[in-house]
């Protein structure tokens, strides 16, 4: 494999790893609700990370990555997320808004279904242990 496909590659399994974050009730729990001082986290936070992995799967150099209707499914949940962003402008964290939260899990588990992965794909830490699907 070619370094620049390996690196491809990286940020494909990162976008994965990042959607769980947001696609896993159980996750949140460990990092947001029982969050000790070295491993936390918070809803915006979450979401702000995956907007780049989002951004970059859009570029012409990784779009090999994923078929068309996978590269449409991601471009909607982007948008999605942008809009869930600027309409909700407070200083109150995403995940402190159940109804809001609730659509982004549920985006996050249908795109992550859509690519071919599912919750069960990770460990509780959010690394892919199903490497061999990428």
């Amino acid at each position: 494999m070619l370094l620049w496909e390996n690196k491809n590659v990286s940020t494909k399994k990162i976008l994965l790893e990042r959607l769980f974050e947001l696609a896993s009730t159980e996750y949140q729990k460990k990092y947001i609700d029982n969050a000790t001082t070295d491993k936390y986290t918070w809803g915006d936070e979450l979401v702000n990370e995956i907007i780049n992995p989002l951004e970059l799967i859009q570029r012409p150099e990784n779009k090999y990555l994923f078929d068309n209707n996978e590269l449409l499914a991601i471009k909607e949940y982007k948008n999605k997320l942008d809009t869930i962003c600027k309409n909700n402008n407070t200083d109150t964290d995403l995940y402190e808004m159940p109804e809001i939260w609730n659509k982004i899990i549920i985006s996050s588990v249908n795109l992550l279904n859509l690519l071919g992965y599912s919750i069960n794909d990770f460990d509780e830490d959010a690394k892919l242990i199903a490497e061999h699907k990428i």
